[in-house]
């Protein structure tokens, strides 16, 4: 192979020499490519954790309690499409109950206080009493929750011991308590009933909106869901707080067009889609409540087992707001999903526990009704 060999001057004191082939210049080498690396999914609030969400006190939380827990609330409450805040937002309240059964129970055990078999089955029993018959209890025992309802009425009963006996409940409690619930012992006529409210968007308007409903409505009635679970899950409405629970509905708590939709209801009905300037709602018939007129006297038994729930349900806040602000509770779950709530499962740095007391639904006293799982 023949080679030419050229020198001349580059500059002050230097030489450049090239060489070129005869065969000329091949050519140059494209440099290579990086290997191509997928990137990672987004997290996803409905699929299993696969490590521990939060722990307490250095010791963690299972993630096998969280998925089966969430799985089947998640099971009666998601819907097609369900969106990320719904999943986020089930699954920390899931990962809170966790939270607060554990420390309701390293506090129990700190102070020697156990649960007999008796007191177990005594509150079962209670807790069965909230069922609408013998049968519906036993059904529901036999199913996947069992196991939760027992391990939560321990806790209910390990919670009333921690705090001790309640404070008496007098005459002027009582009076009290009816003079400013009057409208829960004199009151119209009313219908209960529930609602799923989808709120327009700027990506989906009304239109769209009502027709999103409409395909939950359908579904719901196919598969036998829970509206209730439903409106936890979903709705755009603080109700769903509540369930979508309406409260004491009449014609002067309600729009015109959703009175008319929900007077006409038969008891365990759905409402076709009603549509409004900005929402789309659902609704759900439950009983209608005749007018009511009762004396002190006749209310006095309510009204005894309503203070007693109210001032349990904000002992129980107290103590647990307590237990947290006590304790080293590290959560791994909400930083994974920062976009939807910057809320954290420890008390902030000053100032009460994320969680408070028990609430209740509108028109109703604050008192707790049994959870279940």
């Amino acid at each position: 192979m023949k080679r030419r060999l050229l020198v001349g001057a580059a500059g002050p004191g230097a030489l450049c020499v090239l060489i070129v082939l005869a065969t000329g210049c091949p050519a140059p080498t494209p440099p290579k490519k990086p290997p191509k690396v997928d990137s990672p999914a987004p997290p996803n609030a409905a699929l299993p954790e696969t490590t521990s969400p939060v722990s307490l006190d250095g010791v963690p939380i299972p993630a096998a309690d969280v998925n089966r827990r969430f799985a089947q609330r998640f099971q009666r409450a998601n819907v097609a499409g369900a969106d990320q805040v719904s999943a986020f937002r089930l699954k920390r309240a899931v990962i809170a109950e966790l939270v607060d059964e554990a420390l309701v129970r390293e506090a129990a055990t700190r102070r020697g206080l156990t649960v007999s078999a008796t007191e177990r089955d005594d509150a079962l029993a209670a807790f069965g009493a909230t069922f609408p018959s013998p049968a519906s209890f036993e059904r529901y025992m036999a199913g996947p929750n069992a196991a939760d309802a027992t391990r939560a009425q321990e806790i209910l009963v390990l919670t009333r011991k921690l705090l001790g006996p309640p404070p008496a409940i007098t005459d002027a409690d009582v009076e009290a308590f009816y003079a400013r619930n009057r409208v829960r012992f004199v009151r119209p006529a009313h219908r209960r009933g529930n609602e799923i409210v989808f709120i327009a968007r700027p990506d989906a308007d009304v239109v769209a909106r009502v027709r999103d409903l409409r395909a939950l409505r359908d579904r719901i009635a196919r598969e036998g869901l829970s509206f209730a679970a439903m409106a936890r899950a979903v709705s755009d409405a603080p109700s769903r707080d509540f369930g979508g629970d309406l409260g004491d509905a009449t014609s002067q708590t309600l729009a015109p067009a959703l009175w008319r939709a929900l007077d006409g209801l038969a008891e365990g009905a759905m409402s076709e889609v009603v549509a409004l300037d900005d929402r789309a709602v659902l609704l759900f018939g439950r009983e209608r409540v005749p007018e009511v007129k009762r004396s002190l006297q006749e209310a006095r038994p309510e009204i005894l087992g309503a203070i007693e729930a109210a001032r349990f349900s904000a002992r129980r806040g107290e103590l647990v707001s307590a237990l947290r602000a006590a304790a080293k509770i590290e959560d791994r779950f909400t930083p994974r999903y920062a976009e939807f709530s910057e809320a954290r499962f420890g008390p902030p740095a000053a100032g009460p526990a994320a969680e408070g007391p028990l609430r209740a639904g509108p028109g109703k006293p604050n008192v707790p009704s049994p959870r279940r799982p």
